[in-house]
């Protein structure tokens, strides 16, 4: 939801690349990011889903480009800083961990511009019984890397 949020402020098609068909259309509109405007990627890996933001980034025609990773490193990061350098577009790359193995190389150095680590909070009521706004928790970033 927050990687939607900041990509419904974009101008232009959003690519969202993963490796798992569970994105749901509503809940990104519910950010602000109506279903029109994704071009869903579905790839069977990270390496793949790597390759894939890397063109999709260097199009430069496009609002955002969102990857959902699991593993990212100094070199895969530098092709994605890369590759956008100079153009309009917002590369996100979301660090999507199935298992808590998969975790392992979180904290290790990327070459990204920032590094946030977003967490979620219980959302808040509304008149509707059992639905509820997303909310997030007020923390600073984690800093440049």
């Amino acid at each position: 939801m927050f990687s939607a949020g900041i990509a419904a402020r974009t101008e232009g098609p959003v690519f969202w690349i993963c490796t798992q068909p569970d994105l749901f259309a509503p809940s990104l509109a519910q950010a602000g990011l109506p279903p029109d405007r994704v071009i869903y990627v579905e790839a069977g890996d990270d390496k793949t889903v790597l390759a894939c933001t890397e063109e999709a980034l260097r199009h430069g025609n496009l609002g955002a480009v969102v990857a959902e990773v699991a593993a990212l490193n100094m070199t895969a990061s530098r092709r994605l800083q890369l590759a956008v350098e100079g153009k309009q577009t917002i590369g996100i790359a979301l660090r999507r961990w199935r298992r808590q193995a998969d975790a392992a190389d979180f904290g290790q150095p990327t070459s990204a511009v920032t590094r946030w680590r977003v967490s979620t909070l219980p959302s808040a009521p509304l008149p509707v019984p059992r639905v509820g706004r997303h909310r997030w928790p007020a923390a600073p970033a984690i800093g440049a890397s």
